[in-house]
């Protein structure tokens, strides 16, 4: 059924319960185990390389061969079944935002977001994506679920207008901004829009529950789930 397990261990109090969960899981079916601590290194400095390397990972493989054992205590896995390896991430992976994408629906939510994402392009020295995407489901009536009777061309000029304001007012200042109106599906276009790992999405969530989040569903969770890069998501953004 399983023949090799594999499990990270950070010494994080949930990385030490999946330790043990894994160690009875590999008891149950036979299976070996092997728990790997990865620590960050620089990888050019002198201090990650030769006597002072060797010294930090002989102690943190020893740190995590005690972990093992007082996680797996009571599973009784223990002998050739278990190993321990320590390794050096390979190299740097710096994180750079050089581009943020805030998504607005006009919603004092996504307002609130959409402040916020300003003030990150500020501290990112980067410009800021702001993207309206028209969608109009077509839902039966039966579901009671309503939509604005305006056409979506009538709502991209409305929405467009409105942020080309916003742009002009206090709150835009500073920040190079580009305004992108799109019919289309919220979740795929958003992702057009943010389709780099060094894109930083902000946006609101309005917190959909019961009938209309299964039938209009989550665009925040859709893009959570397949954004290639970071994604700062909330109902609420602290205000300056």
């Amino acid at each position: 059924m399983i023949d090799h397990i594999l499990v990270t261990c950070d010494g994080s109090p949930s990385s030490e319960r999946a330790l043990a969960y894994d160690g009875d899981l590999a008891e149950r079916t036979g299976a070996t185990l092997c728990v790997l601590h990865v620590h960050e290194g620089a990888g050019d400095s002198a201090e990650e390389e030769g006597p002072v390397a060797e010294s930090k990972k002989d102690r943190l493989q020893q740190q995590l061969e005690e972990r093992c054992r007082n996680a797996l205590h009571e599973t009784g896995l223990g002998g050739d079944r278990v190993s321990c390896a320590v390794q050096r991430s390979s190299a740097a992976s710096p994180a750079s935002v050089e581009r943020l994408v805030a998504p607005v629906d006009l919603s004092d939510a996504s307002r609130s977001a959409l402040r916020y994402a300003a003030r990150l392009a500020t501290v990112y020295d980067a410009p800021l994506t702001l993207t309206h995407v028209v969608d109009l489901p077509k839902i039966p009536t039966v579901y009671e679920v309503e939509f604005d009777d305006c056409s979506p061309e009538e709502d991209a000029a409305t929405v467009e207008a409105e942020l080309e304001a916003w742009g002009r007012s206090g709150d835009g200042e500073g920040v190079d901004l580009l305004i992108v109106v799109e019919a289309g599906e919220p979740v795929a276009t958003l992702l057009d829009c943010a389709s780099t790992p060094n894109d930083l999405l902000v946006m609101a969530t309005h917190g959909l529950s019961g009938a209309k989040r299964r039938l209009l569903g989550s665009v925040a969770e859709g893009v959570l789930r397949r954004a290639p890069g970071p994604v700062i998501t909330g109902r609420t953004f602290p205000e300056p």
